[in-house]
């Protein structure tokens, strides 16, 4: 089985301390760059710490 690279949704949220919802809603509004997605689901890079200086990416 491969290992996915990046962090998904939720683990970016339990890092960042934010809800998913959130972070969807930072990326519909255009704070956070649309993320590569693997096999259907989002996998983030590196956002974690552009959110924790600014609140967004």
């Amino acid at each position: 089985m491969a290992v996915m690279s990046g962090l998904s949704i939720g683990q970016l949220a339990a890092k960042a301390e934010l809800s998913a919802s959130t972070l969807l809603y930072y990326e519909s509004v255009g704070l956070l760059p649309a993320p590569e997605r693997k096999n259907g689901q989002r996998r983030y890079d590196e956002c974690l710490q552009k959110i924790n200086n600014t609140g967004a990416c």
